[in-house]
């Protein structure tokens, strides 16, 4: 039977040559796996393996939050062996079987697309967040706020040619408090209670108090990127019936536009994979572990979101 000696998907290890059984053994399993199989062991864990895994966990183990890992001795590890080898015969699931129920909410349309005017300026070599080009192939992005905001899907951002695009304030490393720290993300305009919906596939991994009264929600994409979704509406997410370790797709409501002394919008982030809570940059120092400039993708769901 295949072995492997650490975790695989999500915060594991990741070591090729277990990445690479776990794939094969996924491959084996097809049958199972819908529209998440898998055709080709790389080695590397990337979105579709995650979404392989996941879907693994939920129609197979039978788990209700899949956590998207694959530890040796664990339960998700024994059974893919079993399946696999043919060895335990688990029905195969009907069409759709697997997927997250349908939100008896109803989404509004997102506002136009809007397409920035020019390629946005690096700040301070700090990299941009960006979606693998196979992940965009595979997965659609979503717009997260909607509004009928007269502003839309507008992003505040500075181009290649120093010139500034919307609100500069709004955009990302604005000066804040006097010039002695940066703005970390980049304000999305939206009005008091809006739908938030999940940018792209993921695991809520934390929320807590943010700013003014509002609160933020961090999610872990499937790409690796994590969003801060922040100043939201305390709790609701609540309304939606999520909490913290949850899964949501694509789309899906996670939140609504909160509210500070005068104003409302989303206050969006970006982070490598693992990052759990909002990172300040002051002037004159080091960019925080993790932090990533967010303008680039939000240009491309701008552009090409749902």
């Amino acid at each position: 039977m295949p072995e492997i000696s650490k975790s695989v998907g999500v915060s594991g290890a990741n070591q090729r040559t277990d990445v690479t059984t776990v794939q094969s053994l996924l491959i084996k399993s097809a049958r199972y796996l819908g529209s998440s199989k898998l055709y080709v062991a790389t080695g590397v864990v990337d979105a579709i393996t995650t979404a392989a895994i996941f879907r693994f966990q939920r129609v197979v183990v039978g788990m209700k939050n899949p956590d998207g890992r694959i530890d040796p001795k664990g339960g998700t590890f024994k059974l893919l062996n079993e399946v696999a080898a043919g060895k335990n015969p688990v029905p195969i699931p009907p069409p759709g079987a697997g997927d997250a129920e349908e939100s008896a909410v109803t989404v509004p349309p997102a506002p136009p697309a809007y397409t920035g005017p020019a390629e946005p300026k690096k700040h301070n070599d700090c990299p941009f967040a960006e979606m693998p080009m196979f992940y965009r192939w595979f997965a659609p992005l979503y717009w997260p706020i909607r509004t009928t905001n007269s502003e839309g899907r507008q992003v505040c951002y500075q181009d290649i040619h120093d010139k500034d695009h919307g609100n500069r304030s709004r955009r990302y490393l604005w000066p804040r408090k006097g010039g002695t720290r940066y703005h970390c993300g980049v304000d999305l305009y939206g009005n008091h209670k809006d739908m938030i919906v999940a940018v792209e596939s993921g695991t809520i991994i934390n929320h807590y108090p943010f700013y003014l009264g509002t609160h933020c929600l961090f999610i872990q994409g499937d790409s690796g990127i994590v969003i801060n979704y922040g100043e939201v509406e305390a709790g609701s997410w609540s309304e939606f019936k999520l909490r913290k370790g949850d899964r949501v797709k694509a789309g899906d409501p996670i939140a609504r536009v909160g509210k500070m002394t005068k104003s409302s919008m989303c206050h969006f982030e970006t982070y490598t994979a693992g990052t759990k809570s909002n990172q300040r940059w002051k002037t004159g120092h080091s960019r925080p572990n993790g932090l990533l400039n967010p303008t680039k993708l939000l240009l491309l769901i701008a552009r090409e979101g749902l």
